[in-house]
């Protein structure tokens, strides 16, 4: 299972690099260029969902790597 799960984790992060290249190289500086209203909010918009996804990402991984420490109810298992 763990030699699954590496997968897992190696094609999501390579998924999030081709996005951002994706993103990043072709179609934000296409909607810049246009220099039109339209271009400019879906850029904005665009720029700021891959943002909040980048976040969403580094919280996750940041609450996977540090679990909580065990509390005085530590004999509870939660999920």
């Amino acid at each position: 299972m763990p030699a699954w799960k590496l997968f897992v984790a190696l094609m999501g992060a390579l998924v999030y690099l081709l996005i951002t290249g994706a993103w990043f190289f072709m179609f934000a500086p296409e909607q810049l260029g246009a220099a039109t209203v339209k271009g400019l909010v879906i850029a904005f918009v665009g720029t700021m969902a891959w943002f909040i996804a980048s976040l969403c990402i580094a919280i996750h991984i940041i609450q996977n790597a540090w679990p909580a420490p065990p509390g005085p109810d530590s004999d509870k298992q939660s999920n």
